[in-house]
C-alpha cells in the first residue's frame, strides 16, 4: 500500500535527505511551494501525511485532508498551523523541538548588536557620504545595559548566555518555566511589567498564542524604559 507525503513548501537549498529517507521506506514524496491556503487545499486531499514550514494550513486545508494521520512542522512554532482544527479532526500534531536552536540564538544577538550599536543607521549615512562620528541616539555600552527575554525557552537560554558573554545583565519572564531553569542559567526571572519598565534590550521568544498576543502593544511600549532597542527575531520558539 502507497503512503504518500506531501511536503507542502520549504526554503532549504534541497531537500535530497527527506526524499532518500522517504524514498528508503517506500513512501510516495510530493514536494510544492505553496503559499496560500487554496494552495495548500489543492496537494493534501490524499496525503497520509503533511510536512510544512511556513505555508497556512488552517481549518479549510485540514478539513481538505481525507486520510491524513499527522502534520509536522518545520520548526518549533507552530503559529501556520490550527493546531484545534487539526485535534478535531484526530489529526497529530508536530514539531521540531530542537530546530536550528544554535542558528536563531545567533541571529538573535545579530540584530540586537545591529539596533543597540546603530550599525545599519550609520552605515546608511555612509552610502550617503555623511562623515558624523556621533550615531544618532545615545549607545550606551552593552555592560551597562540589561536585556530583558519575554519567554525563556531553550532558544531564550542560549541568548541570555550570549548576552552575558559581553556583560549585558539579563532578565526574563516565563509563567511557564521552573525556578531551576531560571537558577540554573543565572537569570533573574520577574514579572512581564518590569522586563517593560527597565530593560534597555528586549528580545520575544514567546510563541503566537492567546496570552502572547500583542505583547508589544501601545500600552507595553508607553510602559518601556526611555530607551530600549529591542530585538524581534522572526521564528519565535
Amino acid at each position: 500500500m502507497s503512503f504518500t507525503v506531501v511536503i507542502t513548501d520549504w526554503g532549504f537549498p534541497n531537500i535530497d535527505t527527506e526524499r532518500s529517507i522517504l524514498e528508503g521506506h517506500g513512501c510516495q514524496d510530493l514536494d510544492y511551494q505553496c503559499r496560500t491556503e487554496d494552495e495548500v487545499v489543492e496537494v493534501v486531499v490524499d496525503a497520509d501525511l503533511v510536512i510544512s514550514q511556513w505555508a497556512p494550513i488552517r481549518e479549510r486545508a485540514i478539513s481538505a485532508m481525507k486520510k491524513t494521520r499527522a502534520i509536522i512542522r518545520y520548526g518549533i512554532g507552530l503559529d501556520n498551523i490550527d493546531v484545534a482544527a487539526a485535534r478535531a479532526h484526530g489529526i497529530h500534531v508536530h514539531n521540531i523541538p530542537d530546530y536550528c536552536l544554535d542558528e536563531v540564538a545567533d541571529h538573535t544577538l545579530a540584530l540586537l548588536l545591529a539596533l543597540q550599536r546603530q550599525v545599519v543607521t550609520v552605515w546608511k549615512r555612509v552610502q550617503t557620504a555623511k562623515w558624523i562620528n556621533q550615531p544618532p541616539l545615545e549607545l550606551p555600552p552593552l555592560n551597562e545595559c540589561t536585556l530583558g527575554l519575554i519567554g525563556f525557552g531553550d532558544i531564550a537560554q542560549k541568548v541570555a548566555r550570549r548576552a552575558k558573554a559581553f556583560g549585558t545583565a539579563v532578565i526574563a519572564h516565563d509563567p511557564y518555566q521552573p525556578d531551576e531553569t531560571f537558577t540554573s542559567n543565572e537569570v533573574r526571572a520577574v514579572p512581564l511589567l518590569e522586563i517593560y519598565s527597565s530593560c534597555d534590550l528586549i528580545s520575544l521568544h514567546c510563541p503566537l498564542v492567546k496570552e502572547t498576543h500583542h505583547v508589544i502593544s501601545c500600552d507595553s511600549l508607553a510602559r518601556m524604559h526611555p530607551t530600549p532597542c529591542s530585538s524581534i527575531p522572526a521564528g519565535a520558539d
